[in-house]
């Protein structure tokens, strides 16, 4: 597998969620963006998940972000209903990286219970989630190689 170079497009679309330093966009580092848009994560995953859509992207793999319904649990008077609704819309932003139909990954960093538990929320939506970065890589290489000798197979026999 090789980085790919994001496209102009890709770079205007992601551009808002930047911080106000240049950063590489591929590696995107997700992280330091979520630190200026903490307060629409919503919108902030919106805006990433069209990265998986460039045309120079084959497949994507991004670390599992940290359930922001774990952050705001600790501020009086938030209600269990709105970490319920906050983790719903969680889980939709993470499945909604597939929705350019490509090969999609998230790995985890954590290993507690409750990144397990929503680990196996993602999952049950057929969305890989592995326990490390290098796993997910080979993951999507193996795919990679196995697309590559299908359609050298195919090709041979036309």
């Amino acid at each position: 597998l090789r980085l790919a170079r994001l496209s102009r497009e890709t770079y205007e679309k992601v551009k808002p969620v930047l911080p106000p330093w240049d950063i590489p966009l591929n590696p995107f580092d997700a992280g330091v963006c979520m630190q200026f848009h903490f307060t629409d994560m919503e919108a902030f995953f919106d805006v990433i998940a069209d990265i998986p859509g460039d045309e120079n992207i084959h497949c994507a793999i991004m670390q599992m972000p940290l359930n922001p319904s774990t952050l705001v649990s600790a501020v009086p008077g938030i209600t269990e209903e709105f970490i319920r609704a906050l983790e719903k819309k969680y889980i939709h932003s993470m499945l909604n990286m597939k929705a350019s139909g490509k090969p999609f990954a998230l790995w985890r960093s954590a290993m507690d219970p409750e990144e397990q538990r929503l680990a196996d929320i993602i999952e049950s939506h057929d969305m890989p989630v592995f326990q490390s970065a290098e796993r997910a890589i080979k993951a999507l290489a193996a795919m990679q190689r196995y697309e590559k000798r299908k359609a050298a197979g195919m090709h041979h026999t036309a």
